[in-house]
């Protein structure tokens, strides 16, 4: 029996090697970042969030398989850090969410934020969707945003 299990524990770790393998070579990790690059007079007017920092670049770490993404993307300090979800890559149209979950008053409220735009290589642009979910009387929050990949040679 001792035999039996050894010889299939040998058998599963070269499979799983490959598996780690063939993984690895398929799915790819990038890091973007993306500045706004809508000016501020044609942005929509409202109390937004006194955390929300346009200026400051929002990051998004992606892992891809070439079609789908997801990820995670850190947005300054409001709303925060997120979870990127349903990326879908076709051609160079790129679309994807992000969730996030900021405290509001001392509790934490689910926010969703709508991104598009066109790949081209190393760039991005981006338009940004969101409505504070937390604050209905808030208009629609739309910004263009210009997206480069990091480099790290």
């Amino acid at each position: 029996m001792l035999k039996a299990f050894l010889l299939g524990l040998l058998l599963f770790v070269p499979l799983s090697q490959a598996a780690q393998q063939q993984s690895s070579a398929i799915f790819t990790s990038e890091t973007w970042n993306a500045t706004n690059t809508t000016p501020r007079d044609a942005m929509p007017k409202g109390d937004w969030p006194k955390g929300l920092h346009l200026e400051v670049a929002t990051t998004f770490v992606i892992y891809t398989d070439g079609k789908t993404f997801e990820g995670k993307a850190v947005l300054d300090t409001f709303p925060g850090e997120g979870v990127l979800k349903d990326g879908k890559i076709d051609g160079d149209n790129v679309s994807f969410t992000v969730i996030t979950h900021p405290n509001i008053n001392y509790q934490p409220v689910e926010e969703t934020i709508y991104y598009s735009g066109k790949i081209n290589g190393d760039e991005m642009d981006l338009v940004m969707r969101w409505r504070l979910a937390h604050s209905p009387k808030h208009p629609l929050l739309q910004l263009t945003m210009k997206a480069k990949k990091v480099r790290h040679d």
